[in-house]
């Protein structure tokens, strides 16, 4: 488990599609293979419909407003209702176009130039020229395992773009010259074919839908752009994707004609191997010396190198796995497989990368761009380093104690899980194994063994022992919290992954997850919305929970009145949620009341969800409710006083 974020990109845009689309995917990827420009012409023609619906639905609301206005203005007089009429009419039109004001950063990244690096700039003008690709604007060196060119608007709906070339540090460390200059013809031949642009615009259609989808109410206008988006949302999604699909192999086919089909095939698997093996054996090694040393003994960009250029025996893996993946709806790439079959190549044997293309086209072979990563890196990082080492120790401490009580046959029966946790964490996997088996027949609480079965069925799961599907099966069988659920998941897939691929019980493990994640919509949106609609009843507190609430409180003399209640949730577990609800003075400041609601919510936390919200004029029926209800009222400024 990773005990510091990274945030990582994959090698180009991807976007979801919903499986019920896969047969509309299907015919359109052959009307695309059939007829690429009228294909390209059909997904123009559905983006500028979005604009035309925004546009004439502008127009007309202005309109009506002119005309009103206008009528007015003629006859020298203006009554309430028309008043109204404007204020009403204007409220959507203006969200509208806020909504048609999408603005895009430009991307981020250390900017790199021809003095600094002239053999790196002389091999992308090559590429360049090879690939009629346009000029660049900006050379941006990034720290992740990426590569992309991004076309940046300047203004916005108006055209004119700046082009920027993002280069991955350690995509370059793990690539030779001729598979990275395949890449870079790869991202050119976007350029050339002007994706960039298009992605761009595209980009702009869905977030303005999307903002519009927040923003409008259920006021008429909302309703009709709602039912409009419910069929034009799926429909521009499903065409947009395929043409992102198309754009990638022709991509591909323009890094075979730059380079060779061997060098394009060779980048492809190489990516894909390398960064599998980046993500899941470098940062991981990164990351498991946090539990034995005050700082990393290697910085991870300065390391990654030397890492790329190790022998191991472990990239036949990697490969294996990126060939046995499908091409499915998750992704506008398509699967490594179906690639290096365009471009008619096998799957070249991965293999270590000695020289690289850091090495040959960066001044001392990056490394002081390697040390500017890795010290913003550690700077980020330090302190989660150093909370994560110090609690490593301590649970060292504590699993020295352990081992001793267990050692004399004293260690308490309550402590036996965490005992068997922390030996797997610090000691040995298999003595960890052994002892949740044991809790699993001899428990020492009631909740070890529901526990102890799953850290089985993990621990089997990893070293790919199949059977163990069984038992996970079961646990995710009985209703657990989705964050649960999706930990048995991403356990499942991880096995599927590195030993079973082809495995059709894959199929039934990817149901439960898009289940779950539906699962998880509901009851997030159920734990962040109280209607009239919700059913609220008195809250099961402990006498000391009531008695630091009060206390809270007398802590915030702006606060007048705390109610507590419960809700019962319908798509749960959890099954219910307590609900603070609060009166306070008008001067009680947005600061002020952040902190009084973190401070009662961590009291109200432990036990389950909870939501805060403070009484204001919308929510008058709310008052009404809880003052009906008894014991929800569990501080009274007034009754304090007296």
């Amino acid at each position: 488990m990773k005990k510091i974020a990274l945030e990582a990109q994959p090698w180009g845009w991807s976007q979801a599609i919903e499986p019920r689309y896969q047969p509309l995917i299907e015919r359109l990827e052959t009307e695309a293979a059939a007829n690429p420009q009228q294909y390209r012409r059909a997904v123009l023609g559905g983006a500028l419909l979005g604009y035309v619906v925004l546009f004439g639905l502008i127009a007309a609301l202005l309109g009506v407003i002119g005309g009103i206005i206008a009528f007015a203005v003629a006859s020298n007089h203006v009554n309430a209702a028309e008043i109204k009429i404007v204020f009403f009419l204007a409220i959507p039109a203006f969200l509208v176009l806020r909504a048609l004001w999408v603005r895009l950063d430009p991307p981020q990244g250390r900017s790199v130039t021809r003095d600094e690096a002239p053999e790196l700039f002389i091999s992308i003008e090559a590429i360049r020229v090879a690939t009629l690709g346009p000029h660049l604007h900006a050379v941006l060196m990034t720290d992740n395992f990426n590569a992309a060119i991004v076309q940046h608007p300047r203004f916005g709906l108006f055209g004119g773009h700046n082009n920027y070339l993002l280069l991955g540090l350690p995509l370059m460390q793990a690539l030779d010259t001729r598979a990275f200059e395949a890449v870079l013809a790869h991202e050119f031949g976007h350029l050339a074919n002007a994706d960039g642009k298009l992605g761009s615009w595209i980009y702009r259609v869905r977030m303005t839908w999307a903002r519009l989808s927040e923003s409008l109410g259920s006021g008429g206008t909302g309703a009709i752009l709602r039912r409009f988006f419910a069929w034009y949302g799926p429909w521009f999604n499903a065409y947009s994707f395929v043409l992102a699909r198309q754009n990638e192999y022709a991509a591909d086919a323009m890094s075979a004609r730059a380079t060779s089909p061997a060098d394009a095939a060779r980048a492809l698997a190489t990516v894909a191997v390398e960064a599998d093996r980046f993500q899941n054996e470098h940062w991981r090694a990164v990351f498991d010396a946090i539990d034995h040393h005050a700082a990393p003994p290697a910085m991870p960009f300065g390391n990654a190198r030397a890492f790329f250029a190790e022998p191991s025996a472990g990239r036949s893996g990697p490969l294996a796995r990126a060939l046995a993946v499908p091409t499915g709806l998750d992704d506008t790439h398509p699967a490594l497989a179906q690639r290096l079959a365009a471009l008619g190549q096998p799957a070249p044997d991965p293999t270590p990368c000695i020289a690289s293309a850091a090495d040959q086209l960066l001044r001392d072979g990056g490394k002081a761009i390697a040390d500017e990563f890795d010290s913003a890196w550690w700077q980020t990082n330090a302190d989660a380093w150093a909370n994560s080492h110090n609690e490593a120790r301590g649970a060292r401490e504590r699993l020295t104690a352990l081992d001793a009580a267990a050692a004399g046959g004293s260690i308490a029966p309550a402590d036996r899980f965490s005992h068997a946790f922390l030996t797997e964490r610090l000691g040995d996997v298999g003595d960890a194994e052994a002892m949740y088996a044991a809790l699993i027949t001899d428990p020492g609480e009631p909740i070890d063994v529901d526990l102890s079965r799953f850290a089985v069925a993990r621990l089997r799961l990893a070293r790919g022992d199949g059977s163990a599907l069984t038992d996970l099966s079961a646990f995710a069988a009985v209703p657990r919290e989705p964050d649960d659920i999706a930990n048995c998941v991403a356990i499942a897939l991880d096995y599927f992954d590195r030993y079973a691929l082809s495995d059709p019980a894959r199929s039934q493990w990817l149901a439960l997850a898009q289940s779950n994640a539906a699962r998880a919509e509901l009851l997030h949106a159920e734990l962040n919305n109280l209607t009239e609609r919700s059913e609220l009843g008195e809250a099961d507190l402990t006498p000391p929970q009531t008695e630091t609430l009060v206390a809270i409180g007398i802590d915030f003399p702006e606060v007048s009145r705390i109610y507590v209640a419960r809700r019962p949730l319908g798509n749960g577990p959890p099954d219910r949620q307590h609900i603070l609800l609060f009166e306070s003075q008008a001067g009680m400041g947005p600061a002020r009341v952040g902190l009084f609601i973190d401070t009662v919510l961590g009291i109200l936390s432990a036990t389950g969800p909870a939501l805060a919200i403070q009484f204001d004029k919308d929510r008058k029926w709310l008052r009404k409710r809880v003052n009906k209800i008894d014991g929800t009222l569990i501080y009274d400024k007034r009754a304090q006083s007296r």
